[in-house]
């Protein structure tokens, strides 16, 4: 499981990166994304969502809860949840 979730991590800090075009070098796992990255949650959250469920299978409910995620370990858990699901 925790590879999983290392592997998940790894594979949504490589989306937000590209995706935002942001530094996320300095980016923990319980951090704000709107704050550490300066993200606009209206704008940059969707695009964000957008990408992360064209590679995971994700429901509708589970891309809404996306869009309302603050850090990284929410993207995570949300996408995993999902995929056990799924």
């Amino acid at each position: 499981m925790n590879q999983n979730r290392d592997s998940i991590t790894d594979e949504i800090k490589d989306i937000i990166e590209k995706k935002l075009l942001v530094d996320i070098s300095q980016l923990e796992s319980d951090d704000n994304l709107k704050e550490t990255l300066g993200i606009d949650p209206e704008i940059d959250q969707p695009l964000l969502t957008s990408d992360i469920v064209k590679n995971y299978n994700i429901s509708l409910e589970a891309e809404e809860l996306l869009n309302q995620a603050n850090t990284l370990n929410q993207l995570v858990s949300i996408v995993i949840e999902e995929t056990e699901l799924g």
